[in-house]
């Protein structure tokens, strides 16, 4: 796979506008995980505020007018009292696999488990996402514009928030960190004149990305809780 094809992860976030006019609007980004055989879509919570879940929508994959069966949104809750609510903006979508259809691709969700390294074992980093500078309505056409970018970083730190760094990115892309949050960070590896990669975190704002041990920290821990949720005092 090469650094371009790791596009096919990531996703804009749509909402149905209720209009006939501009029936979709544009939210974000987002990309598919697969763990433990439960497709799953990853995105900044924030970027699902003010909107019903009913009304969120996220296509097959980029340009596909088809969109993926959402079984539950699950949002992370905290205290008043929590200072450090960085990482608590994070939202996991969870699809319903028995309503998949034909446009489904296995492989456009990234696998993960407990093997994922941290961001510092990385020095290059590509995000993958909808900038909202060359994304939105057009309005004279009458249709929404979902462009995906790829931009690299480098420079990561770890930021005074736990399990949050932050990145550089060159001064001329700079422009096009808006609606980033929500997009993949992927750290880069050349081996043997092979390029390794590997998810280290998520976008949340402007130059800052929370882990991908996190990411799955919370997953495994949500999908937990969903099969809790599921046993019933007739089949314990």
């Amino acid at each position: 796979m090469t650094i371009k094809d790791l596009g096919i992860y990531t996703r804009p976030v749509l909402f149905d506008t209720k209009s006939c006019d501009y029936p979709y609007g544009l939210l974000g980004s987002c990309f598919g995980i697969e763990y433990e055989n439960e497709y799953l879509i990853i995105t900044a919570q924030h970027v699902l505020d003010n909107f019903e879940n009913k009304n969120i929508l996220v296509p097959y994959i980029l340009g596909s007018d088809t969109f993926l069966p959402i079984n539950i949104i699950h949002e992370l809750s905290y205290s008043s009292e929590i200072d450090d609510t960085d990482k608590f903006d994070l939202a996991i979508i969870h699809i319903e696999k028995k309503k998949l259809n034909k446009d489904f691709i296995k492989t456009s969700f990234y696998k993960i488990d407990n093997s994922l390294l941290e961001a510092t074992s990385y020095t290059e980093f590509i995000i993958y996402g909808f900038p909202s500078k060359i994304n939105g309505i057009d309005y004279e056409e009458k249709k929404v514009n979902a462009q995906r970018m790829i931009i690299e970083a480098i420079n990561i730190t770890k930021s005074p928030y736990t399990y949050c760094y932050s990145l550089e990115t060159a001064e001329d892309t700079k422009e096009y960190l808006n609606g980033l949050s929500g997009s993949p960070v992927f750290g880069l590896k050349k081996v043997n004149s092979q390029i390794n990669y590997c998810f280290v975190g998520m976008m949340i704002r402007e130059k800052y990305f929370i882990s991908a041990r996190w990411i799955y920290h919370v997953i495994k821990t949500s999908n937990k809780s969903l099969e809790e949720e599921r046993v019933t005092p007739a089949s314990i």
